[in-house]
């Protein structure tokens, strides 16, 4: 049986940072403070006007000068992106100089809007509505979380730069095993934090896989149209890189009912959804020692979902689940009885599925 521990009302956790705004304020529609749509309409009047309500520069305090650089052209982010420089006059401590700004695609026509209106609306969420420690998951700081609701979406969030962290990518892997324990130790916290949590606020923005858009993408016919068009896909692409999961086709073709009931059996908790190495930085200066991006896929879901593709997607897996089943149980030691539950599911369910397919 899974324990879980009274929850404090979210109302008084203090889990709001200092100068919250809620991310689709009025404010952000109209007059000088609307939100830009585009990197080209970003300047220095706007920046001024934005730092200052954020609680960054003075009263009379103003953004001199800005250098915008697009980034990530045509590497298929799906989202406009670029890194700002500010000269600052009248900064208060603490003001951000240098930033990452992430808008919304404007030329984004692979995925249906309400999709894409959808994830960066998760994303805007998690960055702008909770601290660091109240949202249970480490992340770079956000400076500014904005949508300007129109039937195009239009966001814009201001980032943290980090340039001083060791990254790794899917492709070249991690052999670093005290960095693959961070990692998942970082998402265990995530799950505790908001083990059992109910799609109310303030997660009323998050997917579950009993309501609304989440019966949808959870029922049995998406998965198996997803399901099949992914093998489809790899058998078209690079069949010899894909070889060993084309050869479960037929396995994964009849257990997909057993699949999606696993994943909209209870309980559920905060999951980010989009856990792979490409997504983390390693530092030092980060709670837990890491921290993670891109959070437009969080959802409210099974824990292992995090865990599994975490693992799916590490090229060293079998590294990864060795150091993941020694780490877990000094882990439960100190653990909150949630806290334990999670990192127990995230030990032994790795495990019990290679035994399944076996």
């Amino acid at each position: 049986m899974l324990c879980c521990s009274k929850r404090k009302d979210d109302k008084d956790d203090g889990l709001r940072p200092a100068g919250f705004i809620p991310v689709d304020a009025s404010r952000w529609r109209t007059g000088e403070q609307k939100v830009p749509s585009r990197i080209e309409h970003l300047n220095k009047e706007w920046l001024t006007v934005a730092l200052r309500i954020k609680g960054h520069l003075k009263a009379d305090g103003r953004v001199t000068s800005v250098e915008v650089r697009p980034i990530g052209e045509g590497l298929g982010m799906m989202a406009d992106m670029a890194l700002l420089h500010l000269t600052l006059d009248g900064a208060l401590p603490g003001a951000p100089h240098r930033m990452v700004a992430k808008f919304a695609p404007q030329k984004q026509d692979k995925l249906p809007r309400f999709i894409v209106k959808f994830q960066l609306r998760n994303e805007a969420h998690f960055y702008n509505d909770f601290t660091v420690a109240g949202g249970g998951l480490p992340r770079p700081a956000c400076y500014l979380a904005a949508e300007r609701r129109r039937a195009k979406p239009t966001f814009l969030m201001l980032l943290e730069i980090v340039d001083d962290a060791v990254t790794y990518t899917r492709i070249g892997g991690c052999d670093v095993a005290e960095h693959l324990e961070r990692a998942v130790g970082a998402l265990g916290g995530l799950h505790a934090r908001w083990w059992d949590h109910p799609r109310k606020a303030p997660l009323q923005w998050a997917l579950h896989p009993h309501q609304g858009l989440g019966r949808v993408l959870f029922s049995r016919q998406y998965f198996a149209y997803s399901l099949s068009r992914a093998l489809r896909a790899m058998r078209v692409w690079e069949p010899e890189t894909f070889a060993p999961l084309l050869a479960w086709s037929e396995l994964l073709t009849r257990a997909a009912p057993l699949v999606v009931k696993q994943c909209t059996t209870p309980p559920f908790t905060l999951v980010h959804g989009d856990a792979h190495l490409d997504n983390i930085f390693f530092a030092d200066r980060f709670p837990s020692g890491c921290a993670f991006i891109d959070h437009a896929n969080m959802m409210l879901a099974k824990p292992l979902l995090d865990v599994a593709f975490f693992l799916g997607t590490c090229r060293r897996l079998q590294a990864a689940g060795c150091r993941l089943q020694a780490a877990s149980p000094r882990a439960s030691e100190a653990a909150t009885p949630r806290a334990a539950c999670v990192i127990e599911q995230a030990r032994i369910s790795p495990p019990l599925c290679v035994a399944r397919k076996r």
